[in-house]
């Protein structure tokens, strides 16, 4: 490993992608590790406005505890995050007899005791 590394780092091609990396300011960081398997194998459709999270977050909570966010529900959607004024997607959910949970039960669905 340590002669691959010694090649890499004096291959002209290599050093400039570097240099390039550098000079646009980008700032390598450690893999985020998941907080949880809490949600894995599931996928999650999140309609409505939330008290405690804004779209973003709940999308990067739903990831964290290794689960998949989607923007649209199907027969595959495992269950439908709720929220105020939720819109079709309800609907839809409803429809097709998927599971649908409020925020309150998506926090304690995420706040497990392992």
């Amino acid at each position: 490993i340590p002669n691959n590394i010694y090649s890499y780092m004096n291959n002209e091609d290599n050093i400039k992608n570097i240099q390039d990396m550098i000079d646009a300011d980008v700032k390598p960081t450690a893999p985020k590790e998941k907080l949880s398997n809490y949600l894995e194998g599931l996928t999650i459709v999140v309609t409505g406005k939330f008290k405690n999270f804004n779209r973003q977050q709940i999308k990067h909570t739903i990831k964290d505890h290794s689960g998949k966010s989607a923007s649209s529900v199907s027969k595959n959607t495992s269950f439908v995050l709720a929220g105020e004024n939720p819109g079709t997607k309800l609907d839809k959910a409803r429809e097709l007899g998927i599971e649908v949970i409020d925020e309150n039960q998506f926090i304690q669905r995420i706040q497990q005791e392992p």
